[in-house]
């Protein structure tokens, strides 16, 4: 529907319906209002000359301005060739070709600078109705780049690949493709690849312009395939990473084939699992050899195997019988593992069987759970650890009948415990407690004793007041009298302001990593037409702030500015160098690698969306 022709003169009027329009103004159907110095309009195609147009409701300070114009009557589609940006009448950037309607395109610079480079990117973005390309030249660090940002939504495929490369003296390129593909109702494939070459793009480049967490350690490097028939399961590939920092203890490839089928027998339900893994390492064996400590006495996890297969099976039973008053949950699993570890020409073969049975009532009327987990008790800090860790301490994770993420380490734990759960006025909350525990897990190190035999009280609350949320989440140790991990956090969320502050004191699972133990400051102020936000993190162990981000977000007349200034230590991808500290040290987030960034983005309200929502960027930090 046309809003209306203004201020025309019509000039001609032909045999096929054709007229000409001096000086007008249209509005298309999406709300788009165009003034025109000249319209030729034919068969409900609007030919225009000299426009100027915004997207924006109210009066704006910005405006597109192109020479020709074509608005589509049926489509509703307005392609506008040679289109330049202007925000105060002063041109700023051209935009190229834009079609605006049901997908809406436009080119956004953003600039920055790093380290005191100047950064600047110009971003073309085409759509259809199932994908959406994103090119992106790129000039940062006096070098030229390119990032480029495909998706793909079909019927039987979903993908997206993301690359971005840049001539430094390395020639760095790296880019991740995610795909999963229904070849079937059945049969699926899937792949979540990534790779990367030269040292300075991840350190310099890399993180800004493609979707890489700064504070990863690794990019994944899996793929495979699945079947789903009859109630069972197939499934065979690969897991696998390449390091973006130093080599971590768990550096393996993992090839493997998995099995899983479901059984009913009355009342129970049955579950059966199969793996057969090949593990190798990736990274130099003589080289993590060096960086570990030695064996006499040492504090050290577990050894560095270089090839390990392994057979893994699984049988589990578990019942859910009703009672008067509750439920009363029985699970029984058994394990059997088989390890053959090769180094040079020797062979060692291990097997380990152990079990675990747990039975738990449940009262719904007072939300409380009680009840047993007994098990065997086996020496398995001689195996291999492959592909596990500890799970993060909770209420939850307190009774469950594997403390272990991964299946080289399980059994291992007798106990009696109680878990409550609930809400006590507006406190929400969840408790749990061993009245009675014993592990097996002594041979690990005293790493895992932070985990394991401190008769911890393990706590989930959080209670609001007003506007104020205080959570706190962790585990206490009555024998040590100390928290061994807790995460404590204020909230203050209002009409026009958002603070917090956290204190985490969390043992992180991918030991042998440092137990996180900072502080962490989130703000959000909103005033008449601007914003003030900022996100610090200090490490109470160190001393020293890890990050420190400020920024301030204007906005009027449906443009909208944002100046954010980021300083902050990461992962830096370097060579190997112990003089300036051990192993474990150069491994942890709070490495001493500095990194400073400016950046400056502005959107057009209506028409872009360039910005990331404050609160996700102080929840995440800039370039994560």
């Amino acid at each position: 529907m046309i809003g209306g022709l203004l201020y025309s003169e019509c000039n001609e009027l032909d045999s096929e319906s054709s007229i000409s329009v001096d000086s007008g103004n249209l509005t298309t159907d999406s709300g788009v209002s165009i003034n025109f110095k000249t319209a030729h309009i034919k068969e409900n195609i609007y030919t225009l000359k000299n426009v100027e147009f915004n997207t924006c409701d109210t009066s704006s300070i910005w405006n597109i301005a192109a020479k020709d114009a074509e608005y589509n009557q049926e489509s509703s589609e307005l392609k506008i060739k040679d289109a330049r940006i202007e925000v105060f009448d002063i041109p700023i950037f051209w935009a190229g070709n834009i079609e605006i309607g049901e997908n809406e395109n436009i080119n956004v610079p953003n600039f920055g600078i790093t380290d005191s480079e100047f950064d600047l990117s110009y971003k073309f973005i085409t759509k259809s109705d199932n994908s959406k390309l994103e090119i992106e030249p790129i000039y940062t660090n006096s070098k030229f780049g390119l990032s480029l940002d495909y998706s793909f939504s079909g019927e039987k495929t979903n993908s997206r690949l993301q690359t971005f490369l840049i001539d430094d003296t390395d020639s760095s390129w790296v880019y991740r493709l995610n795909s999963k593909i229904n070849i079937t109702e059945k049969l699926h494939a899937y792949i979540d690849y990534s790779d990367f070459s030269g040292t300075s793009l991840i350190q310099n480049y890399g993180y800004k312009f493609l979707n890489i967490k700064r504070r990863a350690l690794d990019l994944r490097q899996n793929y495979g395939m699945s079947l789903l028939t009859n109630r069972r399961l197939f499934e065979t590939g690969r897991e696998s990473f390449k390091n973006l920092s130093l080599p971590r203890p768990i550096t393996h490839d993992k090839d493997f084939f998995r099995y899983k089928s479901l059984y009913k027998f009355g009342q129970w339900d049955a579950i059966r699992e199969s793996e057969y893994s090949k593990f190798r390492i990736q990274n130099n064996v003589v080289l993590l050899r060096k960086i570990l400590p030695p064996a006499d006495g040492a504090d050290f996890p577990y050894l560095v195997n270089e090839e390990v297969d392994r057979k893994k099976r699984k049988f589990s039973l578990s019942n859910n019988m009703q009672i008067q008053s509750g439920t009363i949950d029985t699970t029984i699993e058994g394990y059997w593992n088989e390890y053959t570890t090769h180094y040079q020409n020797i062979r060692d073969d291990q097997q380990i069987a152990s079990y675990v049975v747990r039975q738990m009532v449940g009262l719904p009327k007072y939300q409380i759970k009680f009840g047993y987990i007994f098990s065997s008790f086996n020496n398995q800090h001689d195996s291999p650890l492959l592909d596990s860790y500890p799970k993060k301490p909770s209420p939850e994770s307190n009774i469950s009948t594997n403390l272990w993420v991964g299946g080289d380490r399980n059994a291992n734990q007798r106990k009696i415990f109680i878990f409550k759960s609930g809400q006590l006025g507006l406190t929400n909350y969840s408790l749990s407690a061993n009245l009675y525990e014993d592990y097996n897990f002594g041979g690990e190190g005293t790493t895992l004793n932070n985990y394991f035999d401190n008769k911890p009280l393990f706590f989930s609350l959080q209670h609001p007041i007003g506007n104020l949320n205080i959570a706190m989440k962790g585990n206490y140790s009555l024998e040590r009298n100390k928290f061994m991990a807790a995460d404590l956090a204020l909230s203050y969320l209002g009409a026009t302001s958002l603070i917090s502050l956290e204190r985490k004191q969390l043992l992180v699972p991918s030991y042998p990593l440092n137990e996180l133990d900072n502080y962490l400051l989130k703000f959000k102020r909103d005033f008449s037409n601007f914003s003030l936000f900022g996100r610090t993190q200090y490490s109470i162990e160190e001393q020293t702030i890890n990050e420190n981000i400020f920024g301030i977000e204007w906005e009027q007349n449906c443009f909208r500015l944002r100046l954010a200034f980021e300083r902050a230590r990461f992962f830096p991808f370097t060579t190997p160098n112990y003089t300036n500290g051990s192993y474990l040290e150069q491994i942890y987030l709070t490495n001493p690698i500095v990194k400073n960034n400016l950046t400056f983005e502005f959107e057009l309200v209506g028409l872009t969306e360039t910005l990331k929502p404050i609160e996700r960027l102080i929840q995440n930090g800039i370039f994560n």
